[in-house]
């Protein structure tokens, strides 16, 4: 009702302001359009471009674009882009979240198997096409615990999830999801009826495993200080889920071991992490605290959809105490393994064959203690201090004889190794 709304950086003095500039469809062609005039003097830098997307409504809360790809969006997907290479510039006609026009909307008609759960609310979808809006689509009872709700949508791919009720989100597993997402390829001209069970990867409901008591076990001893809010875990099993629901861990031998017990049910497979620190401090989430590890790389997790990682437990019923494991790491306790710590600081030498200058990156350079060169003998040719190592390094062997050396990375959880060839 109050129609469509542009936001973005061009906006001043508030970038990205969703009520600050109303679209007009003035031939009601179903295209909107506003023209915007602005002085390049007005801000900080000369602009190039300007970043934007485009809302249904005029609040962030109702259905806005999702991540825009990188034909016409930011090169890692999210907004749009609009080059400033003329003092007038139109933007294509881009049909909403897309980089293409409009074409013929293909009807997807999604289905949802509750039998699994009490769904006493009934079942919700949420993606890009509707705004992520856990309580906006509602979906029909068809009966026999099915759910059902049609979108009309332009070719591409979109990501979207269930809900038990308008806040219960469900726990798409990893053989099955996009980040923790499940994904929908829509094609031109190409009408599709997509059905899965609440929480599962296959149509037909697979019985959950029996609720079970299981106790999450974390090493401490890798961390620098330990927050004086305490240890957490949190996940899809905590209620609410994740940071709101948040357990407290406590180590009662001051071991460094921290430990909670929890009652699981749903689905088999199901994420989790920990923090060092209170995730939901005074009622607002604080990411900060989370573990950072790439627990896919590590072999005990996989993406959680917005850039980082938790990891994943598949359950069978019967209770369990986990292994401990070292807090941002898949290795029990903190002895962590040479591949876990490669991958923790992202250790690169390139070139390699090299002749003058090897140039020596770190991802993370937050363990890091000393580089060495050593020759086949083992001796030390070349050393640079913790607080020498940035995240790119430049090494001059210019000077050494043609042959074979070992480049060592010393962290504080061990050392990684790299053969270099001198020409």
């Amino acid at each position: 009702p109050v129609g469509v709304h542009v936001a973005g950086t061009f906006q001043l003095p508030t970038p990205f302001n969703p009520e600050q500039s109303p679209m007009e469809d003035y031939d009601e062609d179903g295209i909107w359009d506003l023209l915007y005039a602005y002085n390049p003097a007005d801000y900080n830098e000369v602009p190039t471009s300007f970043n934007y997307k485009y809302i249904v409504g005029n609040q962030w809360f109702n259905p806005n674009e999702g991540s825009i790809t990188a034909d016409c969006g930011t090169q890692d997907g999210g907004d749009r882009v609009v080059e400033l290479t003329s003092p007038a510039t139109i933007t294509p006609a881009y049909c909403y979240n897309s980089c293409n026009l409009c074409v013929a909307a293909s009807n997807i008609t999604f289905q949802v198997d509750m039998s699994n759960v009490d769904s006493p609310d009934g079942a919700y979808i949420a993606g890009p096409f509707q705004g992520w809006d856990p309580a906006g689509s509602p979906m029909n009872d068809i009966g026999g615990g099915l759910y059902e709700l049609v979108f009309p949508l332009q070719p591409g791919a979109y990501g979207y999830k269930f809900l038990n009720g308008p806040n219960g989100w469900e726990n798409v597993p990893s053989a099955c999801a996009v980040g923790q997402d499940r994904q929908v390829v829509v094609e031109e001209g190409v009408d599709q009826t997509i059905t899965f069970c609440f929480n599962q990867c296959s149509e037909a409901c697979v019985v959950d495993p029996d609720p079970e008591q299981i106790t999450f076990r974390v090493d401490m001893s890798s961390v620098d200080a330990i927050s004086a809010d305490g240890v957490f875990v949190m996940g899809v099993f905590t209620d609410p889920q994740w940071q709101q629901g948040a357990i407290m861990m406590s180590d009662a031998d001051n071991d460094m071991i921290y430990e909670a017990t929890a009652t699981v049910s749903g689905s088999a497979e199901f994420q989790y992490k920990f923090t060092n620190g209170d995730p939901f401090p005074n009622g607002s989430v604080d990411a900060s605290v989370e573990e950072t590890g790439d627990f896919e790389t590590l072999g005990c997790g996989g993406p959680n959809g917005i850039g980082g990682f938790n990891r994943v437990y598949t359950r069978d019923g019967s209770g369990v105490v986990l292994d401990v494991v070292c807090y941002n790491f898949c290795t029990p306790l903190c002895e962590v393994s040479v591949d876990e710590i490669e991958a923790r600081i992202g250790f690169s030498a390139y070139p390699n064959p090299v002749q003058d200058m090897l140039n020596i990156t770190f991802e993370d350079i937050a363990t890091v203690q000393s580089i060495q060169l050593m020759n086949q003998l083992g001796q030390e040719l070349t050393f640079v201090a913790g607080n020498n190592i940035s995240a790119a390094n430049n090494m001059d062997i210019s000077h050494l004889s043609s042959g074979v050396y070992t480049l060592r990375a010393n962290t504080s959880q061990g050392t990684v190794t790299k053969l270099i060839v001198k020409k």
